[in-house]
């Protein structure tokens, strides 16, 4: 039996242009991101369609949400629900619109203060992350070797993500080829995002969060922290998600075992459709949803 999910892709994939060939064709996701338009105190048109700038963690955060809630949009107008959802980093707050969590407005407040946060604790420090082809254990080896490193994100069975001082990220690559670790790939961010350097960040986004108000998931969602499906304590996961490493590789693992038979990443490229393909490869994937007209995705999802 199918059972659909909704996953959302986080910082990096983002590009200049993302997204515009949607805005000129479909009404549905031009009316959600001009209301952010009008939101925001920058222009997000010029930022994602046509700047550098979109790199900006400041930017980035806010444009791959509005992005990922106007597909998301655009999807259940068509009739596509999801029986669940989960994104990574930034992509849990589209995963959580996507499972009603927060009204539009309400997340983009939020993701407006977090990537403001972040931004500013990212320009204190000479921070980075680096993609390693190797295990968790190598990882959690080299994490316990070469001081200010920490595992970021675990995104397959044998790719972790490493993130700390950039001095630092240089030691432990050459220790980890000295233990075997295949390969080595800076990462386009511009911070130690998910470690203790993003600490700052974290404390002032919580008193922030108190005074927003949101409610429970009405479908199943997965969270980044735990790597299993919502229970309890949602705000507090909120906060912990920016210092905390991200479980991806748990998560979609959770969601295979209870039952998820196709998944639909939402937002630019295909980067969690191929973590997902190398995690299970008897589960369906349904991707890249700008290389071709949105009536050919529907058709294949529908379809499947």
């Amino acid at each position: 039996m199918k059972k659909l999910a909704f996953v959302y892709p986080g910082q990096g994939t983002q590009y200049p242009g993302m997204g515009k060939a949607f805005y000129e064709e479909n009404s549905i996701f031009k009316e959600r991101v001009d209301q952010a338009n009008e939101l925001l105190s920058f222009n997000l048109l010029s930022i994602m369609f046509g700047s550098e700038r979109v790199h900006e963690t400041r930017y980035a955060q806010v444009a791959l949400y509005v992005m990922q809630c106007a597909l998301t949009d655009v999807l259940k107008e068509e009739g596509i629900h999801p029986s669940g959802t989960a994104g990574l980093s930034i992509g849990e707050y589209a995963a959580q619109y996507a499972a009603g969590v927060f009204d539009f407005e309400t997340g983009l407040s939020i993701v407006i203060k977090r990537g403001e946060l972040m931004q500013a604790s990212a320009e204190k420090n000479d921070t980075g992350m680096l993609a390693m082809l190797g295990t968790l254990e190598q990882a959690k080896e080299i994490e316990q070797a070469i001081d200010n490193v920490y595992i970021a994100n675990h995104n397959m069975e044998k790719q972790v993500v490493l993130a700390g001082d950039n001095e630092a990220l240089k030691k432990a690559e050459s220790y980890g080829k000295e233990i075997s670790v295949k390969r080595f790939i800076p990462l386009k961010t511009a911070a130690a995002f998910h470690t203790p350097y993003m600490d700052e960040a974290k404390k002032a986004f919580a008193p922030f969060l108190e005074t927003v108000s949101f409610g429970k998931p009405s479908i199943s969602l997965y969270l980044n922290t735990t790597g299993k499906r919502f229970e309890s304590g949602l705000r507090k996961t909120m906060i912990d998600q920016i210092i905390s490493p991200v479980y991806f590789h748990s998560m979609i693992k959770a969601m295979i075992e209870d039952g998820y038979t196709h998944f639909v990443e939402i937002g630019p490229g295909k980067t969690l459709s191929t973590f997902i393909r190398k995690t299970d490869k008897t589960v369906e994937v349904i991707t890249d949803i700008e290389a071709e007209p949105l009536e050919n995705f529907l058709k294949t999802l529908r379809s499947e």
